[in-house]
């Protein structure tokens, strides 16, 4: 036991930001497993501290509970419960290589990182964005790398890499390109973690 720890320890931690538009109405299990396939992959050579936002199930709901009139700081604790589901959904796809809990506090997910397993975590606190709760993540457990995987950053940074990598340039045609802006970008992810690991 000591052993694993220790072999644990020595893996550098990357907290992930991932978009809420992952987990949209229309989103299929496919895509979730195909992003659950990929972490896992990265996860052989670092630990990850995923942070799943809302997006537009969060979105929506705010906006029926606004017009509802339910107050800012009860509009916050739905968006944060909704990304918290988005949370449980990736892990459901990671089974055992997730942590068995969403941490709803920053001392809950220093307990989780050290369990060495991949930690999937949505929102934290009322008036933070998840974009601010990754950026606090990423200090407290003290992460090697921050990304916030965005998708027009992930669009724009992809297209540069596909272009330096096997001369892609001909092989862009406007198909692919509309695939990108039309939200499968999961390879494309993919790449950008495999460039910045290696």
């Amino acid at each position: 036991m000591k052993n694993n720890s220790r072999i644990i320890s020595k893996k550098k931690r990357i907290v992930i930001k991932l978009s809420g538009s992952i987990f949209s109405q229309g989103t299929q299990e496919d895509s979730i497993k195909k992003y659950a396939q990929m972490l896992s992959h990265i996860n052989k050579k670092v630990q990850l501290v995923i942070i799943t936002g809302g997006g537009e199930i969060a979105r929506h709901y705010i906006n029926l509970a606004r017009n509802l009139g339910s107050d800012e700081a009860s509009l916050d604790s739905m968006g944060i419960e909704v990304s918290r589901l988005n949370a449980k959904l990736l892990m459901a796809a990671l089974k055992d290589l997730a942590y068995s809990q969403v941490p709803t506090n920053l001392e809950n997910v220093v307990i989780a990182a050290e369990s060495g397993k991949i930690v999937i975590v949505g929102g934290l606190h009322p008036g933070q964005s998840t974009n601010a709760t990754s950026a606090l993540i990423a200090e407290k457990v003290k992460a090697s790398i921050f990304l916030m995987l965005l998708m027009l950053m992930v669009f724009m940074i992809q297209i540069q890499i596909l272009t330096k990598m096997q001369n892609y340039s001909k092989k862009l045609q406007s198909r692919n390109v509309w695939r990108f802006l039309g939200g499968e970008v999961l390879w494309l992810e993919h790449m950008i973690l495999w460039t910045l690991l290696h």
